[in-house]
């Protein structure tokens, strides 16, 4: 069967054996490269960073000229970069490109090193596409290694030293999701389409929460678990400190 076939014949499944291996050997590979960098030179994880943001640019407008060239167009309705892991291509570049001490790079560099590592382990583990082709085929393949990179990137950035996070990073992080639900409401709500899972997360694993509740409180419990959990697991030190200095404070006054 061709690597490019558009449609491929048979019973496809996610969590095959060949998924599972390269889950395993992916989170390998990760850590052994992750660790070349560990107390690296700043310039060397900056190259790392500038050829990553290079690389990544291509996989969309790959996805794009493999549509065009199968079925004659861009299916529109999944394609756009309108998902929370298409952040990673839009931010990178700033984090690779950006003055270190604007606004833009301090927003991307904190969902780099945040969302990406949730999205990169998401997209890996649940790669949808594993059910609809095999997994020797463009599509799955081209996913499975952009969330790789999802993973890879800011993992260098945190073992290097590289990316050192604030307390404000606590709030920086979650603005580009927040920005990227505009426009993912509006064409949701006129084309019925599923940005952002705004329509249910259909033919994902949020899909069996928004079945049981109604749409408006699944998106806020999913918006909202969404930034507490990741609050909690990156920056539960931050916040922490934070709090009891702010109760010293309150106590050395009173």
């Amino acid at each position: 069967m061709n690597f490019f076939t558009p449609h491929p014949a048979g019973n496809h499944h996610i969590f095959s054996i060949q998924h599972i291996i390269f889950m395993i050997a992916a989170l390998a590979i990760i850590y052994i490269i992750g660790n070349q960098f560990k107390n690296s030179d700043k310039k060397r994880t900056e190259k790392f960073i500038k050829v990553m943001a290079i690389i990544i640019l291509t996989f969309d407008p790959m996805y794009w000229f493999w549509e065009i060239s199968h079925f004659g167009q861009m299916r529109l309705g999944t394609s756009l970069p309108l998902y929370l892991c298409s952040l990673f291509w839009i931010l990178l570049p700033f984090v690779a490109f950006a003055k270190k001490d604007s606004l833009i790079y301090k927003i991307a560099i904190s969902w780099i090193c945040t969302v990406s590592f949730v999205g990169g382990f998401m997209g890996m583990f649940f790669c949808v596409y594993l059910n609809q082709y095999p997994f020797f085929h463009f599509v799955p393949i081209r996913s499975l290694t952009y969330h790789f990179f999802m993973l890879l990137v800011p993992y260098v950035l945190r073992v290097s030293g590289y990316y050192k996070s604030d307390i404000k990073d606590a709030m920086y992080f979650y603005i580009p999701n927040l920005i990227l639900l505009l426009p993912s409401f509006v064409l949701d709500k006129i084309f019925g389409w599923d940005y952002g899972y705004l329509n249910g997360g259909t033919g994902t694993p949020f899909a069996i929460f928004s079945s049981i509740m109604p749409l408006p409180l699944f998106i806020i419990v999913l918006y909202s678990l969404l930034y507490f959990v990741m609050c909690f697991v990156f920056y539960y030190k931050h916040i922490n400190l934070h709090l009891k200095t702010k109760a010293l404070l309150k106590n050395s006054s009173n």
